[in-house]
């Protein structure tokens, strides 16, 4: 499969090259972001070798990280969550019809930064999932290319195409959310099940030398814009609310005190949800519908709900505590 037929495959994908004025007193890295729509952790763990061949060449060269968290298990509030570097909470976005902007009218994108630092950025395919022209430099489709819902459309890389660049791009992969392929008796996304909300996630830089490592540490998809800032030599701009996991490239095995945060509407209600090494607690409506606490040392499948048994109740008040306290 050639490169750019493997890109139609797996999705969007942002490409950001360095501008050559700005790499001129230090080499910068180009940044390919590839992101897949609608993909369970499933394809980490050996469900489609052969036609997963591309993404294991990847996950040979980088670091794959174990325990990859989406901030909201829909298409549109995860894009632009992972793209402001903001939870959906913040951003206000929590479906599939709001505009990225509809709150939060000037924060400023991944593409929108690195752009102001210096990169040009081109993309093709579904990034957004809905049409944000902020975030780019040029170029927008014109309206005969265009197809519902104003994504799905393809242009090509700014830069030189025939150079041999793979020394100095960090290619990133990572899916918008999770999907039910059966578990659970569920063929969906839109849950705070494990299944829904945990994705697959491989940085590789070609400057690391932590290929074909695996990281067990906590990790969220806000987190991917302080990466790829740091990993481009600027400063994370505030007030970004997810952590760079630059740490985890050079040490795959490190870890810290990190919680996973998932959120959804359903009905018009909030629901959210916490994850922990070992726990998943999800409130509904602030517990007014009902709680949820799974215990993944000994159900990794989320079959029984343990929240209203009296001797995790302190199990339950800390974990409550830790999703409240972030203010989501």
């Amino acid at each position: 499969m050639r490169r750019r037929e493997l890109l139609r495959v797996l999705g969007g994908a942002p490409f950001l090259a360095a501008d050559p004025a700005f790499s001129a007193t230090a080499k910068r890295p180009n940044v390919l972001f590839v992101v897949i729509d609608d993909l369970n952790k499933d394809l980490d763990n050996g469900l489609a070798p052969i036609h997963a061949s591309h993404y294991a060449r990847l996950a040979r060269r980088g670091v794959r990280f174990e325990r990859a968290y989406c901030q909201c298990p829909l298409c549109n509030p995860s894009r632009v969550s992972l793209l402001s570097g903001l939870y959906p909470t913040t951003t206000q976005v929590l479906d599939n019809i709001t505009p990225p902007r509809y709150t939060l009218r000037d924060y400023v994108t991944l593409p929108q930064y690195l752009r102001a630092h210096g990169y040009r950025t081109a993309y093709a395919g579904k990034i957004s999932h809905l049409a944000d022209p902020a975030s780019w430099e040029e170029n927008l489709p014109p309206p005969a290319t265009e197809k519902a819902k104003s994504f799905n459309y393809w242009m090509d890389p700014v830069g030189p195409r025939n150079a041999d660049i793979a020394d100095n791009t960090v290619v990133v992969i990572i899916c918008d959310n999770g999907f039910h392929l059966g578990q659970k008796g569920m063929w969906a996304k839109m849950t705070l099940f494990e299944s829904s909300a945990r994705v697959p996630l491989i940085i590789a830089d070609p400057r690391k030398n932590s290929g074909g490592s695996a990281c067990p540490a906590m990790v969220e998809l806000v987190d991917l814009y302080p990466t790829l800032v740091e990993l481009c030599g600027r400063a994370a701009p505030p007030p970004l609310e997810g952590q760079s996991l630059v740490r985890f490239l050079d040490d795959p095995q490190g870890t810290w005190e990190r919680e996973a945060f998932t959120v959804m509407l359903r009905h018009g209600k909030l629901a959210k949800s916490i994850r922990t090494v070992r726990w998943r607690f999800t409130e509904w409506d602030e517990g007014r519908r009902g709680t949820e606490l799974y215990d993944h040392d000994r159900d990794p499948n989320e079959m029984r709900n343990l929240a209203s048994r009296r001797e995790y109740a302190a199990t339950v008040a800390d974990l409550k505590r830790r999703l409240r306290a972030l203010r989501l």
